[in-house]
């Protein structure tokens, strides 16, 4: 038994990401970790360190709760193989914080990946590691508890579409990405759905109309003056997996529980909200094989 060799892996970060949300990286590291296995083979694993700071001030335009009890914008590890398509990648949260508890100094984590054997050993150079973050988010992985994990590098796209059902204007789901992947590895096939967006929202007037049909009013005689402020939900998305004859195999929604909100002078955020939607299934589990998906736009519930 060999002793373990390291190599730097760089860390791609998506700074503005980061910063719009008030995340700052003081220092972000990562390796990765070879050991040999007997004669032939080794096993790898990747390991992150990382400090970040919290500045409240850069958060200025905030869509989901912002109390000392909420919970600041959760910062993402990527991980993933060069080559492979970025959203077939393995996604975790590093850094979740209470704001009260973000504000009071640095962070420092580590996270490590699930480790994997191969043959002949992957370089850093093999790997593709990236730091972000979103406004809103709703990302799980195939458990709770789930480590990083290196995709497979054979991956197959689903044909994927977008249907959007919301009675609303504004906001509405922009959906900049949709995709959907079975990945196929030694123990287990995994299907992992993935989509990206901006919650559009238009002019005030246009707020005001939705938060009207939210709370089932027709008082259209009334301006933005006589309801400020006030908050408009923005939707949901729903994940629904089929087979070839359109049997419905599995569905799951990603909540934001967020909303745009308009100020006590009817002024609307300078930006709009970016967002991420994200769920891994055991192929295994389902009672058929995946051929499609359809990614649906929903009014929320909350």
């Amino acid at each position: 038994m060999g002793s373990k060799e390291f190599e730097v892996v760089n860390v791609n970060a998506d700074e503005l990401a980061l910063s719009l949300v008030g995340w700052q990286i003081v220092d972000a590291q990562a390796r990765i970790v070879t050991e040999p296995r007997g004669r032939n083979g080794c096993k790898q694993q990747v390991a992150f360190s990382g400090t970040f700071r919290f500045l409240p001030e850069d958060w200025t335009d905030r869509f989901k709760r912002s109390d000392g009890r909420s919970y600041a914008s959760e910062v993402f590890l990527t991980l993933n193989r060069q080559g492979v398509p970025t959203h077939s990648g393995s996604y975790k949260w590093v850094v979740l914080e209470k704001i009260k508890d973000a504000e009071n100094g640095v962070i420092r984590v580590s996270a490590q990946s699930d480790d994997w054997t191969c043959d002949a050993p992957l370089a850093a150079t093999d790997i593709d590691l990236r730091l972000t973050a979103y406004d809103l988010d709703d990302v799980s992985d195939l458990y709770i508890n789930s480590k990083l994990s290196l995709p497979t590098p054979v991956t197959t796209p689903l044909e994927t579409s977008v249907v959007s059902e919301t009675s609303l204007g504004a906001p509405c789901a922009k959906v900049a990405v949709a995709a959907a992947y079975v990945s196929k590895g030694d123990y287990k096939t995994t299907l992992t759905v993935h989509t990206e967006g901006t919650f559009e929202f238009g002019s005030v007037e246009d707020l005001l109309k939705g938060y009207r049909t939210q709370n089932d009013w027709d008082d259209h005689g009334s301006t933005v003056m006589d309801y400020a402020p006030f908050e408009v939900n923005v939707p949901q998305v729903r994940f629904e997996i089929l087979d070839g004859t359109g049997f419905l195999l599995n569905d799951r929604t990603c909540s934001f529980y967020g909303y745009i909100p308009v100020d006590n002078l009817g002024n609307v955020p300078r930006r709009q909200p970016r967002w991420i939607g994200r769920r891994v299934f055991d192929v295994s589990d389902l009672p058929g094989d995946p051929y499609r998906v359809v990614v649906r736009v929903t009014d929320s519930i909350a």
